[in-house]
C-alpha cells in the first residue's frame, strides 16, 4: 500500500471494482513499501500461491469442460 510504483488512485479503483466479486479476495499489505523486491519475496510467494489457488478453484472446472469439447 506504500509502494511508490503503484498509484494509490489505481489501487482504490481496482478495490472498488473487484471487491463486490465473491470469487476473489483482496489482500492488502499496509506496511509494505514495495511489492516486487527481493526483500518482499515472502509477499510475492504468498501472492502467487493465492492466485494459483484462485485459478484452481474457479477455472479448473472450466478448463476440464473445454478439453472435452475440443
Amino acid at each position: 500500500m506504500k509502494d511508490r510504483w503503484a498509484q494509490a488512485e489505481l489501487n482504490h479503483l481496482l478495490e472498488r471494482r473487484l471487491s463486490p466479486n465473491p470469487l476473489g479476495t483482496i489482500h492488502k499489505y499496509p506496511r509494505a513499501d514495495a511489492f516486487a523486491q527481493p526483500t518482499a519475496s515472502r509477499r510475492a510467494d504468498r501472492a502467487l500461491k493465492l492466485t494459483l489457488e484462485l485459478f484452481d478453484r474457479h477455472l479448473a472446472a472450466d478448463l476440464s469442460s473445454a478439453e472435452t469439447c475440443a
